[in-house]
């Protein structure tokens, strides 16, 4: 019986462990909760959850009056009950510790979760009003049983028994309290991407369709020997792994800098290895603003949770209603594209401080050269933008851009002018 309950404590302590602790969905008073270990401990967080909830409950007394009552009578209920639960702790703790150490903490979690929402608050208090009825009794054999006579060890091996069956209902409570919101808040955050993309007027974009033209891109690339004289240069095999291993690639690789090693490689090589990636493969005639609202969008799906924090949304919100203003068809003007690139540079800096100052983000861009060169020309405006994103970003953004050198000339885009601290430039290779 022992080594059972050894094994059976140790599964309820990892399970919860795994389900709050290493789980950034878990508010930090839930992780506190989880490591509660006495009555003490848990009326201090309980009452803090409490004054939390009556602050909320206030600000919208006229809308909450009823519910408010309804968690208040529910709270009580609860608090009561972890009152009459200790002393059973003092029985389970003696024929069976491994249960002890993790009692307090799985209900704790399991009632601070519950407290935040309403509808939840009511199936656990009804459960925990009909346990506790019955919880005064059990108080009884406390002190009257415990000796090691065979009536004694039945009767506490019941006790162990219920108490298990209490704790499992507590560890599937929580888990199943904390799945519906997740999915809610899941499909929030998808929504809200997808308001973006539409804002960007790219609604037909999706991931696995972006994967398949690079991969036909590279295939062409590495199949057609003709087709390879309108890019810019045939390299694989022996020749590629060479220009990899070169001084310029590794430099582009170890600090953040402008370089224009090979894209569809690189690229191949970093979705491999699931690194944070952004890239296009630019086709002829396209905008500065066409490019850069496709890396955005790739970059806040990599960061999408960040848009349940609704300060951060209500930010991006209000510059995608200044984009919108330029957007619709026969807004193609000059002035327009222009007006558009300033706004999507305010909301890349926005973007880009999703990202954490210790993460790496790559953008690639394959054949910028490709860029109009209409009155406004997309091809400074662009090399510019991303001048400025990795002027603003705090991670480390490295930014490669793969250019047909023959009629590119470095000096007139004054690329050289614009190092700064965190801004480190060559001169593209020309092929």
């Amino acid at each position: 019986m022992a080594h059972t309950s050894s094994q059976t404590g140790k599964r309820f302590r990892e399970a919860v462990r795994v389900s709050v602790l290493r789980r950034k969905r878990y508010s930090k008073i839930e992780k506190e909760a989880v490591n509660i270990s006495s009555k003490d401990r848990f009326d201090s967080v309980w009452n803090q959850v409490n004054h939390e909830k009556t602050r909320f409950d206030e600000n919208y007394e006229k809308v909450c009056g009823l519910i408010s009552k309804k968690c208040q009578d529910t709270s009580v209920a609860m608090q009561d009950f972890m009152k009459k639960f200790s002393p059973i702790l003092e029985i389970i703790k003696t024929f069976a510790s491994p249960y002890g150490t993790v009692a307090f903490g799985t209900i704790s979690i399991l009632f601070v979760i519950s407290q935040s929402k309403h509808e939840l608050e009511q199936q656990v208090g009804s459960t925990i009003s009909a346990i506790k009825d019955r919880l005064p009794g059990l108080q009884v054999y406390q002190h009257i049983y415990t000796d090691k006579k065979e009536l004694d060890v039945k009767l506490q091996g019941q006790i162990v028994m219920a108490y298990q069956e209490f704790i499992e209902y507590c560890i599937l409570a929580t888990r199943c309290y904390k799945k519906l919101p997740i999915k809610l808040q899941k499909a929030k955050q998808d929504g809200r991407v997808r308001t973006f993309q539409n804002a960007l007027e790219l609604s037909s974009f999706s991931a696995e369709s972006h994967r398949d033209k690079s991969e036909k891109y590279c295939e062409d690339l590495n199949s057609n020997r003709q087709l390879n004289m309108h890019y810019l240069q045939h390299m694989q095999g022996e020749k590629l792994r060479s220009f990899k291993a070169g001084f310029e690639y590794q430099a582009w690789k170890e600090v953040e800098c402008w370089l224009s090693p090979i894209a569809t490689s690189t690229i191949h090589e970093l979705s491999q290895n699931g690194c944070y990636l952004a890239y296009d493969i630019v086709i002829d005639g396209k905008r500065a603003h066409e490019v850069l609202s496709l890396i955005l969008l790739q970059l806040l799906r990599l960061k999408s949770d960040t848009l349940n924090d609704e300060n951060q949304y209500s930010e991006l919100s209000g510059d995608l209603e200044t984009y919108r203003l330029f957007g619709g068809e026969g807004k193609h003007s000059n002035e327009n594209d222009e007006a558009k690139l300033n706004v999507l540079q305010n909301i890349a800096a926005r973007i880009i401080g999703f990202f954490e100052p210790s993460e790496i983000v790559y953008i690639i861009i394959d054949r910028v050269d490709r860029c109009s060169q209409s009155l406004s020309n997309h091809r400074k405006a662009l090399l510019d933008a991303f001048v400025k994103m990795v002027e603003a970003a705090d991670c480390k953004l490295k930014v490669l851009t793969v250019i047909n050198g023959y009629d590119w000339d470095s000096r007139y885009y004054g690329l050289e002018n614009r190092r700064g601290k965190r801004c480190v430039m060559e001169q593209a290779l020309k092929f």
